[in-house]
């Protein structure tokens, strides 16, 4: 379990919260901390999918933490989709 560092493509502040585009590699088992994000409120939305086949990847969420739950993973890069309150 690693830890990973998401690059932040595009993103804005929007009437109720925050969304962002995020560019990340990942693997199973790694957690992504998203500093944007209000760390006492849970995540509204989260997306991730596979650059290589838009597939989605299996996650769960705990407030501004992601962690990839998809068994099988090593280091697959994909795009991260995100909308929650801002920090």
């Amino acid at each position: 379990m690693v830890s990973r560092d998401a690059l932040n493509l595009r993103g804005s502040d929007i009437d109720v919260g925050r969304w962002d585009v995020y560019d990340v590699q990942v693997s199973t088992n790694d957690t992504i901390n998203l500093s944007e994000y209000d760390t006492g409120q849970n995540l509204s939305q989260v997306r991730l999918f596979k650059k290589s086949d838009r597939s989605t990847v299996t996650t769960t969420d705990a407030l501004n933490v992601i962690t990839v739950f998809q068994v099988g993973l090593t280091n697959v890069d994909c795009l991260l989709f995100v909308a929650g309150v801002g920090a």
